[in-house]
């Protein structure tokens, strides 16, 4: 007879983390906060002052920096150069895809599509303008690292690819 215990998941319940690491950019905002607590924080004890006053600096850095929750993944999607049009044709793809997921009508699945390649073709050809990729390179395979070449050439292509389509 074999007994086997079952290990029971423990809940995932996502811990709130303030973004420490934005300080350097609402330090003024935030030393504000500090310093009007520090006024408020009256006579008494000291380890009374010390939580109404740790209590005020977190809710001032929650407030101005934000939270967090950990647990998830980052996901770095490398979106910081892309121009104006892109991130307006990536921002209409991203609204038909939420109006076709509360209407779900064919209309709306059409338009999703539509917004959908247009925003892909826009973000090709903005990672070409980036990597400033020529014809003339592709052509060229280093006698080292032949496979990551391979890797490059295939991306190079798929960009080129869906430019056009």
């Amino acid at each position: 007879m074999r007994l086997q215990h079952r290990r029971s998941k423990r809940p995932q319940v996502p811990s709130e983390r303030i973004k420490w690491w934005k300080l350097t950019e609402h330090n003024a905002e935030l030393e504000t906060v500090v310093k009007t607590a520090i006024r408020t924080a009256s006579a008494g004890y000291v380890k009374k002052k010390w939580s109404v006053l740790e209590q005020a600096i977190k809710e001032g850095a929650r407030d101005i920096l934000g939270t967090t929750k950990s647990g998830r993944p980052f996901i770095d999607k490398q979106a910081w150069w892309w121009s104006e049009e892109v991130q307006v044709l990536v921002k209409k793809k991203k609204d038909a895809y939420k109006k076709w997921l509360k209407t779900r009508s064919d209309d709306s699945l059409r338009e999703y599509r539509e917004a959908k390649a247009e925003a892909k073709k826009a973000v090709a050809t903005a990672k070409l303008q980036k990597h400033d990729i020529k014809p003339c390179m592709r052509s060229w395979i280093p006698p080292m690292g032949r496979r990551r070449s391979t890797v490059l050439l295939k991306r190079d292509n798929a960009l080129l690819k869906t430019l056009d389509t």
